[in-house]
């Protein structure tokens, strides 16, 4: 007899811990709205060009800590570009932020 679950048993257990996860993480985030921080610009997002995906210091790379969204990004924006940005809003792992000019 194997030990190990099936995988319609391993599937709900990593759901109910992504869930509790998703918690745990939400926290954490809502802590940090109103904190200005440093993000590396890594490529526009789809919406629009003055919207920019990176990741702060503090995040994995390859979304694995979810994607940081920096709104009114200049045009001339470049990846590998460091921005400062204020985090307004945190959903689900993501951080939504805006440009501040430095």
């Amino acid at each position: 007899m194997s030990r190990e679950p099936d995988d319609v048993v391993a599937e709900e257990r990593h759901e109910r811990l992504m869930k509790k996860q998703a918690k745990i993480a939400n926290k954490i985030l809502r802590g940090r709205k109103g904190e200005i921080t440093q993000v590396l610009l890594e490529m526009p997002h789809d919406d629009s060009d003055r919207i920019w995906e990176g990741r702060t210091w503090w995040q994995a790379p390859d979304g694995i800590d979810g994607a940081t969204l920096v709104h009114g990004v200049p045009e001339d924006a470049e990846p590998g570009d460091f921005v400062l940005a204020r985090i307004n809003d945190t959903r689900d792992f993501n951080k939504y932020c805006e440009y501040i000019e430095e």
